[in-house]
């Protein structure tokens, strides 16, 4: 703990190597090239102090090893400033559900958008609605198909769901098509609402359905309007009765809606 700097940056790659989890505690990381810090055996990193940890270089995060990350205590990520965190890149990835639930607010904001790719589907899970809340559309843009299943919907904010891609859409479950409620829903585009399927359409959420605005209403496609549920029409609001249009209300199953909702139909 008391080597400087300079002396650390001189420790051969086998010096490193030959250090323990118990004598490495206090060790300057970041005098340590991403080369070196690489070789460092990944058990010694859960002996790491949190003042070892936060001197770690931005530069460097990148070249941390998934056997590394997933050896850092949660105060331990704790103590990662936001650029360290962003700095982390594609590894990412390597965070476990446990380590990714403990990012702050601040943290979770930080997180680099091309890296949010590289999450895995159970370490998007890990993230609470607090942080799915800070993340910006461009951040929910880049998830991955895959680890998009991941996504808990319903903390997703009006703004951010417009991250989503067509490709995201078109792959998540009936849970999460349900999720969708009053906040978010009416921040879905015309676009993202045309790519739901047949299937897909009759599984968006009551909550979520007496949203849509006018105009959302207004895209939904005639296959998309017949294959919503009874129940979901039923809680269809008259403004978006009024807003569908000769096209698209063909298939509607009138028989789930009152006559005082019926009479307000062009």
């Amino acid at each position: 703990e008391n080597l400087t700097g300079v002396q650390v940056s001189y420790l051969t790659t086998g010096q490193l190597q030959a250090l323990t989890s118990s004598n490495i505690v206090g060790l300057q990381m970041g005098s340590l090239t991403s080369a070196k810090i690489s070789t460092i055996d990944a058990d010694d990193f859960a002996g790491f102090n949190a003042a070892a940890v936060a001197s770690l270089a931005t530069a460097v995060m990148s070249g941390l090893t998934t056997a590394q990350l997933v050896k850092l205590s949660t105060t331990n990520i704790l103590s990662l400033s936001t650029s360290q965190v962003a700095g982390l890149g594609t590894n990412v990835g390597g965070l476990s559900t446990a380590q990714i639930s403990v990012l702050g607010t601040s943290l979770a904001g930080s997180l680099g958008t091309s890296a949010l790719e590289y999450f895995t589907a159970s370490a998007i899970g890990g993230l609470n609605s607090t942080q799915i809340g800070v993340m910006t559309s461009t951040q929910v843009g880049y998830l991955s198909e895959s680890n998009v299943l991941g996504l808990t919907v319903s903390s997703l904010t009006s703004a951010n769901v417009q991250g989503l891609e067509t490709r995201d859409l078109a792959v998540l479950t009936t849970a999460q098509l349900s999720s969708f409620n009053a906040s978010n829903v009416v921040g879905l585009s015309t676009s993202q609402l045309s790519i739901f399927s047949t299937s897909n359409q009759g599984t968006l959420g009551t909550s979520g359905l007496v949203s849509f605005t006018t105009t959302a209403v207004q895209s939904l496609t005639s296959t998309q309007v017949e294959n919503l549920t009874g129940v979901q029409v039923s809680y269809l609001t008259t403004g978006q009765l009024q807003a569908l249009t000769s096209s698209n209300i063909v298939g509607l199953q009138m028989g789930s809606l009152t006559s005082a909702k019926i009479s307000t139909i062009d």
